[in-house]
């Protein structure tokens, strides 16, 4: 005959199956969870993106507002924005080096800065410069930081070279260079790329490279979100593209540059962005 102390011991106690089973439970349910969580963030940062895109697109447009039409400058090369003869929308030479440009903001939101950061102004938060799914990072004395930007500008739109170039290194005269918003009628501004999210190792300078009329990838476009990108265009939209070649998006090695202007024959995601980024002028 069990006593009642040893009855009610084992009425509020676990057998050793009964708190299998509620671990398998917990294990399953944690299973189920996760990989929903995982997608729940991933959605967030790709519509964070999207929303910073939208941003610099806005911005984009009340600069040239503020300048009866014309496009805020997009200089190409080492030198953008870094002294009076290179202006841009944001300067800056990133790569993986200890070279403050990798971090400073000034190159972007400060409007007092002379020649980079023009769409400062408009914009005061840096992180709208930056996509939440670059994880890329550089070490500066000892200590590890996020760098500053992940978006560039097509070529085409207010590009010019530093020290005072006309045009930069991949912007051909066969094709039109928008400098003012007017200019912008093939492709319509609805069409017109102007800002895109660039790979971690892709992106150096704020100027987006097409090299037209060739089957060649200049620049590659990031693929942090579901294999897409974030586009900005001209009439003020934006949205995300999802890229199909397998060569848009090759292998991430992350900290190393990879290789710039790399054949691609044939590559439907190269001629979707040729042919959102500017078109040949009649005369040629």
């Amino acid at each position: 005959m069990l006593r009642h102390s040893q009855f009610r011991s084992r009425a509020l106690g676990f057998t050793l199956i009964e708190l299998l089973v509620v671990i398998a439970i917990i294990a399953v349910l944690v299973g189920l969870l996760l990989p929903a969580l995982g997608r729940s963030r991933e959605q967030g940062r790709s519509i964070q993106c999207l929303n910073n895109a939208r941003q610099l697109g806005l911005a984009w447009v009340m600069y040239a507002d503020d300048h009866a039409g014309l496009l805020v400058p997009n200089c190409d090369g080492v030198k953008s924005g870094a002294d009076a003869f290179s202006p841009s929308w944001a300067g800056g030479w990133l790569d993986f080096s200890a070279s403050a440009d990798n971090v400073d903001i000034n190159y972007l939101i400060d409007s007092n800065y002379r020649n980079g950061g023009r769409l400062g102004a408009y914009l005061k938060n840096p992180n709208v410069f930056r996509c939440p799914g670059d994880r890329s990072e550089v070490v500066i004395y000892g200590k590890t930081f996020n760098r500053v930007r992940t978006y560039s500008m097509n070529c085409y739109m207010g590009g010019v070279g530093d020290r005072g170039r006309t045009l930069g290194t991949w912007q051909s005269p066969e094709w039109v260079t928008f400098r003012k918003f007017s200019d912008i009628r093939r492709p319509t501004p609805s069409q017109a790329m102007v800002m895109i999210d660039e790979r971690e190792d892709s992106i150096n300078d704020g100027y987006f490279s097409f090299k037209m009329g060739d089957e060649l990838i200049v620049d590659f476009p990031a693929a942090y979100h579901d294999e897409s990108s974030n586009i900005n265009f001209a009439d003020g939209h934006s949205e995300k593209k999802k890229w199909m070649d397998p060569r848009t998006n090759p292998h991430l090695k992350r900290g190393k540059l990879m290789q710039l202007g790399v054949e691609s024959e044939r590559n439907p995601d190269l001629d979707w962005m040729q042919r959102r980024a500017t078109s040949p002028i009649p005369a040629w």
